[in-house]
């Protein structure tokens, strides 16, 4: 893990802080599709992001319950539940595998397992990534600054795929985790 704050011409500080975080993919409960589709939670991650995530997440063991807790002290933008029953959330806007746009997603839920991390994104990432669970990625987190702030009002890194870019939309149909029904 390591973080980064940018500085401009007069050295102050810029407020673009990052967190590079590396994991393993795992198998997660199989619960993240049917929150992502709730329409309340999908207008605010796409009101927040600037995208319409995958119907899953990419669940993540950083082996270090120090990155939840960093990235707590962060406190990143909210989900809000507007219904009963359900968690608030925790939001910061990143790039996986230094290539596409994603969020990381934590659920403010007791006993929440503390060295995984949740990632939403506009597209399957097991598959944009080459990826299966057991192999390793690395997540930049934009902890302030950037957080959480749709894409388009910093322009858009020319590094980074955005798949809503040629118009077509983030969801592809499969639910649950990034392709297999479970998160």
């Amino acid at each position: 893990m390591s973080g980064k704050t940018r500085r401009d011409a007069s050295g102050k500080k810029r407020g673009d802080e990052r967190l590079k975080v590396v994991g393993t993919v795992v198998r997660g409960l199989g619960e993240s599709a049917s929150f992502l589709s709730i329409p309340w939670v999908n207008a605010q991650l796409v009101r927040k992001l600037g995208f319409s995530p995958y119907g899953g997440t990419l669940n993540i063991d950083v082996h270090d319950p120090g990155v939840q807790e960093r990235l707590k002290g962060c406190r990143g933008e909210r989900i809000l539940p507007e219904e009963e029953g359900f968690c608030d959330a925790f939001l910061w806007s990143g790039v996986i595998g230094g290539k596409y746009p994603c969020a990381v997603v934590l659920p403010l839920v007791p006993g929440y397992p503390e060295c995984i991390l949740e990632i939403v994104a506009p597209l399957y990432l097991k598959q944009a990534l080459a990826i299966e669970d057991g192999d390793g990625v690395e997540v930049e987190v934009y902890l302030k600054g950037r957080s959480a702030v749709r894409p388009a009002a910093h322009g858009r890194n020319p590094d980074v795929s955005w798949p809503g870019a040629s118009g077509k939309r983030g969801r592809t149909g499969k639910e649950g985790e990034q392709g297999r029904g479970k998160t």
